[in-house]
């Protein structure tokens, strides 16, 4: 399903505007920007209709356009990324076809050792700028509405499928 390119544009706006947040917020990440400095990493999110470039600079990230080389492409949905932070789920993952990773094999390396060395609690990351009961709400919220969009994507994709069967059972 292709996202509308006033969703897609909001969309890449709003995930650049989210991981210059988590920089801005944690020296770790700061810290380990300078080490995949360069990196240009393709993400599609096959769930969502996302997909996008991400380069790593040693104090910020952009959002380029899909096709812009990469160093390191992973195709998967939403929900298995999650997998990424542990080597034998990554595998499974792999193994089971719910991840692709493709690319040069030191950069992956590193991208993986960034994602397992550090996990974004963004609640504890939101309550260092606004009141922790702010903090689980709004992090709380942005969860649903994940969960919520996806589901909403599965009902749409679950109609049209059953259209779809019944028109060519109709003819």
């Amino acid at each position: 399903m292709k996202l509308p390119p006033l969703i897609n544009t909001l969309a890449n706006s709003a995930l650049e505007t989210q991981l210059r947040i988590a920089i801005r917020l944690d020296p770790f990440w700061r810290e380990q920007l300078a080490e995949l400095d360069g990196l240009h990493l393709y993400i599609e999110l096959i769930d969502l209709g996302f997909k996008r470039v991400i380069q790593l600079g040693p104090k910020d990230v952009h959002c380029l356009a899909p096709f812009t080389q990469a160093n390191v492409k992973i195709i998967t949905r939403s929900p298995f990324l999650k997998c990424l932070k542990e080597p034998t789920q990554t595998q499974q993952a792999i193994e089971e076809g719910h991840i692709q990773l493709m690319g040069e094999a030191e950069a992956i390396e590193s991208l993986l050792h960034f994602i397992r060395c550090h996990h974004a609690d963004w609640e504890t990351q939101l309550a260092q700028v606004m009141p922790d009961p702010l903090a689980y709400q709004l992090n709380r919220v942005t969860q649903l509405a994940v969960d919520h969009l996806q589901q909403a994507q599965q009902n749409v994709r679950d109609s049209y499928h059953f259209w779809r069967r019944d028109q060519t059972a109709s003819q």
